[in-house]
């Protein structure tokens, strides 16, 4: 799965983040847990480990959401999709060790009409909320290690 490389909104984003790998992947796919380290988000709940083809709901930013995992290669990737009042996110997230830490990258693309009618809002929204998601990513593994 990739996201749509013609939405009218696309998003890249990337950070280093000093913790092993496992511990990231680990702290990220535990969906249950994504409202105790990033305050973007309200509620997150996932009924069984994340798998292809499992759904989960959570809450951003006031936004009910239920999204699909497409794709998930373990340590390495995980995909999503859904949609919302007409809008469809594709979001991607890449795990990579790199030799000054794990490179987390993350893709997301966002279409539909309100989309369309709104790409700078939107499009602003969803810069900050990925590099917020990054940032308290890093905080929340960086921060097990020092504990």
């Amino acid at each position: 799965m990739n996201i749509n490389p013609k939405a009218p909104v696309i998003t890249n984003d990337e950070i280093i983040i000093n913790a092993p790998l496992i511990d990231i992947w680990n702290i990220h796919t535990d969906i249950s847990s994504w409202s105790d380290w990033n305050a973007e988000i309200s509620a997150s709940k996932i009924d069984a480990p994340p798998a292809i083809g499992k759904t989960f709901s959570w809450t951003i930013s006031g936004m009910d959401i239920v999204s699909t995992i497409s794709e998930l290669i373990p340590g390495q990737k995980i995909a999503w999709s859904g949609t919302i009042n007409g809008v469809l996110g594709i979001h991607i997230w890449l795990f990579r060790d790199m030799d000054d830490g794990v490179l987390v990258s993350t893709a997301e693309s966002l279409e539909g009409d309100p989309v369309s009618e709104q790409v700078d809002f939107y499009q602003e929204g969803l810069d900050k909320t990925l590099r917020t998601w990054l940032e308290n990513l890093k905080k929340k593994a960086e921060g097990i290690n020092n504990e």
